[in-house]
């Protein structure tokens, strides 16, 4: 699992940044084979049996590959082995510990789940690339993974993370189609420039194509800046 940097996992949803940092968790121990150290700071609040289900998931044997401490000082100062944190940002002095401790800790897989890092943004000398967590409006289970660089859509739920596909019918996936093939031929086009574009590839009149794009918008699909549309 190669990464450029450290990596922050932020949202206010707990069970959501628990599932996502069992799931890295496990699956670096499936790829690596090297022990992964569990930093949880809130004391106990992580669930074992989210890091349970995501190993029976994957069908990996994580006893004797897992150790659960308290804080960053419990780790071994050498070794190979992944670094996997929650919720930092509820002590200042274990943040402070891994603001002095980071360029060493980011020498392993280095991984945060926490609300708001705000505590250990006030630090300098911390580079790592921010994900923000956002569940959008169509489904429970479907969330936004958005950092400075990208966006991904994926579904989360109690057994894992996994890649969003939804299946699209009729017109809807007629407009999207033509509005995918318009955007990666000319980039991201305003309304009224990509209206007749679709009408003329779909046939369809200009209010169902409005009502449609709507749609797409709605369910997470497309992105409208302004009056601009993009693909996610």
């Amino acid at each position: 699992m190669p990464l450029r940097k450290p990596v922050i996992f932020i949202s206010n949803i707990e069970w959501v940044k628990q599932v996502i940092l069992a799931h890295l968790l496990v699956s670096y121990i499936s790829g690596s084979r090297h022990l992964a150290y569990l930093v949880d700071v809130s004391n106990g609040l992580f669930r074992v049996d989210v890091l349970v289900n995501a190993a029976k998931r994957f069908n990996v044997d994580i006893e004797g590959f897992v150790r659960v401490v308290n804080s960053v000082k419990e780790l071994p100062s050498s070794g190979e082995y992944g670094i996997f944190i929650y919720n930092a940002s509820v002590n200042y002095d274990e943040c402070s510990s891994i603001a002095r401790s980071w360029r060493n800790l980011a020498k392993h897989l280095l991984i945060l789940a926490d609300k708001k890092p705000s505590i250990l943004s006030r630090f300098r000398g911390i580079y790592a690339t921010k994900i923000h967590i956002h569940r959008t409006s169509s489904s429970g289970r479907v969330f936004l993974l958005k950092s400075y660089e990208k966006e991904v859509q994926v579904i989360i739920d109690s057994n894992g993370v996994y890649d969003y596909k939804v299946e699209l019918y009729g017109n809807l996936k007629l407009v999207y189609n033509a509005i995918k093939d318009a955007i990666l031929e000319f980039g991201p086009l305003d309304i009224k420039d990509i209206t007749p574009i679709i009408i003329s590839k779909t046939g369809l009149n200009k209010s169902t194509v409005h009502k449609c794009i709507a749609e797409l918008v709605r369910r997470g699909l497309i992105r409208l800046i302004g009056k601009t549309i993009t693909l996610l």
